[in-house]
């Protein structure tokens, strides 16, 4: 029994580094999106939206709408390692029901939710998500300037 429980421990290990791989990346390209954005947009604002920079705005929106469906898919991945640990967890649980798993699990969370009770129902995946459309609609909104103002 102790060599399906380290096998299944092994697995659990392999899927949290899955999922941190999956968040790592998800933050890199997060952090390179806002820099190229942030970057265009000073260009864009500092020279007083020149006809010459649509191509930039244009660029912008579709980064920002290429990051949210990146952040998304990134989610999707994060979620599916995490499936796999919870069916991993389930299995450990039948093994060793001693460890009461799932009653720590949800006595920790419940403690979490009453310290937190609004953010914890705020879901981290949408923050990115409106993030990336929000680069989106300021590229946007960079284009209907340009072509009302530009010069």
């Amino acid at each position: 029994m102790a060599n399906i429980t380290e096998i299944l421990l092994n697995e659990v290990g392999r899927q949290w580094s899955q999922a941190k791989q999956s968040e790592d990346q998800r933050a890199a390209l997060s952090n390179f999106i806002v820099v190229i954005a942030v970057a265009g947009q000073g260009f864009i604002v500092d020279k007083d939206f020149p006809k010459r920079a649509m191509v930039l705005a244009v660029f912008m929106t579709l980064l920002g709408l290429f990051g949210a469906v990146a952040v998304a898919k990134y989610y999707e991945r994060f979620r599916m390692s995490m499936t796999r640990v919870g069916r991993l967890r389930e299995q450990l649980d039948s093994l060793h029901p001693e460890l009461k798993l799932d009653e720590i699990e949800q006595r920790a969370d419940a403690r979490h939710s009453s310290r937190f009770p609004r953010l914890s129902h705020l879901r981290l995946h949408l923050l990115w998500r409106f993030l990336m459309l929000g680069i989106a609609l300021m590229g946007a909104f960079d284009i209907c300037m340009i072509m009302n103002f530009g010069h």
